[in-house]
């Protein structure tokens, strides 16, 4: 985004979309950096929600994505083989 945000200054805007149900979740962050943590609390959210919804545990087995270097790093690489 050409302008921050009020606040918390962020410039960027992460969107994640569940294949199956074309469920949305966005997450404003302020530097490219924080896309892998911003990742890993929209997958929560995501899993979270379709959980509830068909009334039973579900887990995220798949990411498809363009791998920029913002997602590859060993910090959040561990975090997905949790």
């Amino acid at each position: 985004m050409d302008t921050p945000t009020p606040g918390r200054q962020n410039k960027y805007l992460m969107m994640v979309v569940e294949d199956h149900s074309r469920y949305m979740l966005t997450h404003a962050i302020p530097t490219k950096g924080h896309a892998g943590d911003a990742l890993v609390l929209i997958i929560n959210k995501l899993e979270k929600a379709v959980s509830s919804a068909q009334e039973r545990p579900v887990h995220l087995s798949q990411i498809q994505g363009d791998w920029g270097g913002e997602f590859r790093n060993s910090k959040l690489i561990a975090e997905l083989n949790q």
